[in-house]
């Protein structure tokens, strides 16, 4: 049937995801925890990766303006008809320290906030600087 539920220590019924988060913010000095199986990577994608996505020049993808997408993002084609540009922004973000990649990350996360990109859940988040809810 269901998930497998576990015993807390006060015996409250929780998933391994709760009990581990639980662990972690008791035992570990932890101050937050989130179980969200790989959605952050997703938000990422899309924020990092905004001009990418959304490259009017490649022909074909754009519809209508309400996409949350181009037409063509999770088929064989997506990486090969924006190679050069999809490169040329990972090599940036590769040359970045890692005070530079927050800064980035947050420059671009602000900039980005509230805006449709799919896979990008900005209900986590309780504003634009990024704080999870």
């Amino acid at each position: 049937g269901g998930r497998r539920l576990f015993a807390g220590h006060d015996l409250a019924e929780l998933t391994v995801e709760e009990l581990a988060i639980r662990h972690y913010l008791q035992h570990e000095d932890f101050d937050c925890g989130l179980h969200c199986e790989g959605a952050l990577l997703r938000d990422l994608f899309g924020v990092l990766l905004m001009e990418e996505l959304f490259d009017t020049s490649v022909e074909g993808v754009f519809a209508s303006q309400y996409q949350d997408a181009p037409l063509d993002l999770g088929t064989e084609v997506f990486y090969p008809l924006r190679r050069e540009a999809i490169d040329r922004r990972l090599s940036v973000i590769a040359d970045l320290s890692p005070r530079g990649v927050a800064e980035e990350v947050r420059r671009r996360f602000e900039a980005a906030y509230g805006k449709r990109v799919r896979g990008v859940n900005w209900e986590r988040y309780k504003d634009a600087a990024g704080h999870f809810k």
